[in-house]
């Protein structure tokens, strides 16, 4: 599959750039539609939150205005109890509206709603109507105070209040900050507190004086909570100061008082004058109406700085949606860096293609170079790898073709070798039958014994023969001891080089490590080098001799093979490893040895390098670093 790479540069680029824009704008379109959730939500919890307060300010204050006409007869505490009752009614409209599809506030809403019903016709109304009647008789105090301490009205109330705070429990998930509750309970404390105090007043059973401590307890509770929680706002702070102020103003001014007279009206029944004229006086619905003006106006300043907070929140939103617009903008350069990082790619693949190309022609053709890249590159890379296997296949032949010609050449030698053996044994089988027909053991069994030591000769050369010409292709790399596999190789030219008169003269360092090689290539490279040691001496006078040596020195294991023939001009050196390159006559050499021979060392991670000087002699030597062996 052929692709113009700048082509694809081009395509992908665009495609990037593009899926970049469309990602960016859906982004954008996401946080426009996030912010403008976030501003309903809030406008709908706010009111939502709000509403319930004020649902609960308006059961109190209906609460407030029956018991301070029930305890003075006052027909002005009246009104606030009327309008309550009539703005409830709106209220729980609004609220029951905001929560349709909250089938659980619903069904507490609706809780409420009975309750409330309950209270108005169990015990508002009729406590109303029972203190008209003692107004305008002039009697029977006893009545009012059998039905306030009797009465299911307090049961009820209380039921209501618990249910509001299961509400505010549930509201309490969709509110922004937790201070309305805070401040409802803090509401709470002091009506608890004042319906503790005035239905005391108005039955004189101190039972009832628990929940006008429990609610001064309670006050203390959550003020210290909203204290440290304002502790940074001294407008909050000085605000929640005057109401403690106001708070035990009505407690010191008012409420203790009352009590007192209360009390002393049960051991002396003319003090309750003195009641009258101090509830009459309206000190402490005063202290009352102005603590709950200064609670208001706490929670206008929560709201305010609710509100200030919400307007931070709307700035951070906006900030980021300029910050997404600015990310837009730096889609060109993101699309620029995706080229360059695209262009390294194809640096890494002409990298890839060089490095193979080097290991290649080091030696290693069975480097796979591996580039998955659908392009030329692949391609190449591709054809480079049919290439190098091309030429193993041709390595293979040429290894073969140069094996045969070895063995051609030592064919007579070898031949020779065995013959000598097999004459001897001939000789030795018809003297032992001789021998054994005079009864002769003992010197037939000697000679049975020398035919067995020239039969397990003859099994060496061919076990030698045959492992060298093993087809090469099969063989795999082992650990091997070198100086076993060079003596094996002796053993196949030891014949020749007698009839040659050649010494063979082995320096072999005993202990060496085994290396890791291919065998049949290494036992080939052995076999070139001594024929062309053998061809250097072949037309010297002098004493002819190939030395032999293995040696370790520093982690490296040398192979020497040094001969005293004619040598290599100086001219031939730099070309004696070329393919082709012979100094032979023509029809002797193939000039393929050597050749073969360099490469088969280098695939076996090794060197092989030779120096010569003519009239002297020739030295080949082998490299092996000890690093790589086992």
């Amino acid at each position: 599959m052929k692709i113009n790479l700048a082509r694809k540069i081009t395509v992908l680029s665009i495609v990037f750039f593009a899926c970049l824009v469309i990602s960016n704008f859906y982004q954008y379109r996401i946080l426009v539609n996030i912010k403008t959730a976030f501003n309903k939500s809030i406008r709908i919890n706010s009111k939502l939150i709000k509403d319930a307060q004020l649902l609960r300010h308006l059961i109190i204050d209906a609460e407030t205005g029956q018991r301070g006409y029930i305890i003075t007869g006052n027909i002005e505490f009246l009104d606030p109890y009327y309008k309550a009752n009539n703005k409830f009614k709106i209220v729980f409209s609004s609220i029951k509206s905001q929560i349709t599809n909250n089938q659980k506030l619903l069904q507490l809403l609706e809780k409420i709603w009975h309750l409330k019903l309950r209270w108005e016709g169990q015990a508002g109304s009729p406590e109303i109507t029972l203190r008209k009647e003692i107004t305008s008789s002039n009697n029977n105090l006893k009545k009012i105070d059998s039905l306030i301490v009797n009465g299911p009205g307090e049961k009820i109330l209380a039921q209501i209040k618990i249910i509001i705070l299961r509400l505010e429990s549930e509201l309490n998930i969709l509110n922004v900050e937790g201070y309305f509750l805070i401040i409802s309970k803090l509401s709470e404390s002091i009506h608890t507190s004042v319906s503790g105090q005035k239905t005391f007043l108005l039955c004189g059973k101190t039972n009832y004086l628990e929940s006008f401590y429990i609610g001064q307890e309670k006050f203390q509770n959550n003020y210290d909570l909203l204290k440290q929680r304002f502790k940074n706002s001294k407008k909050l702070l000085l605000l929640l100061s005057n109401i403690k102020i106001k708070y035990q103003d009505w407690i010191d001014q008012a409420a203790i008082p009352e009590i007192e007279v209360r009390i002393k009206h049960e051991t002396d029944p003319r003090s309750f004058d003195d009641l009258s004229n101090l509830l009459g006086e309206g000190k402490g619905k005063g202290i009352i109406d102005e603590l709950r003006e200064i609670s208001s106006t706490f929670i206008k300043q929560v709201e305010i700085e609710i509100e200030q907070d919400l307007i931070h929140s709307e700035k951070a939103v906006n900030n980021s949606i300029l910050y997404l617009l600015y990310f837009i903008l730096s889609s060109a350069l993101i699309c620029f860096l995706f080229t360059a990082f695209l262009s390294k790619s194809i640096f890494n693949s002409i990298s890839l293609l060089l490095e193979g190309t080097r290991i290649i022609s080091s030696g290693n053709l069975n480097h796979k170079i591996i580039i998955n890249s659908k392009d030329e590159f692949e391609n190449l890379a591709q054809s480079f790898n049919l290439m190098s296997h091309k030429i193993k296949q041709t390595q293979t032949q040429l290894i073969e073709s140069s094996k045969m010609a070895s063995l051609g050449k030592m064919a007579s030698g070898i031949a020779h070798e065995l013959n000598q053996p097999l004459g001897a044994i001939s000789i030795n089988s018809e003297s032992i039958v001789k021998l054994l027909k005079r009864d002769h053991t003992e010197q037939a069994a000697d000679l049975c014994q020398l035919n067995i030591e020239q039969i397990k000769r003859v099994t060496l050369i061919i076990n030698a023969l045959r492992a060298f010409s093993r087809e090469s292709s099969k063989d795999q790399k082992e650990f091997y001891q070198v100086n076993d596999l060079i003596n094996n190789m002796l053993l196949l030219f030891e014949n020749d080089f007698r009839l040659n008169e050649i010494e063979i003269i082995k320096e072999f360092e005993v202990n060496l490590p085994k290396i890791s090689l291919l065998k049949i290539q290494f036992e080939q490279v052995i076999s070139n080098l001594l024929i062309n040691a053998k061809d250097a001496l072949e037309n010297i006078s002098k004493k002819k001799a190939i030395i032999i040596k293995t040696v370790l020195i520093d982690h490296l294991l040398i192979i020497s093979f040094i001969d005293n023939g004619c040598g290599i001009p100086e001219k031939d050196i730099l070309n004696i490893f070329d393919p082709f390159f012979t100094t032979k006559p023509i029809g002797k050499g193939t000039g393929l040895g050597l050749s073969l021979s360099y490469g088969m060392i280098e695939s076996n991670d090794g060197t092989i390098k030779v120096t010569s000087e003519v009239g002297k002699g020739s030295t080949f030597l082998i490299e092996f670093p000890i690093k790589r062996n086992k």
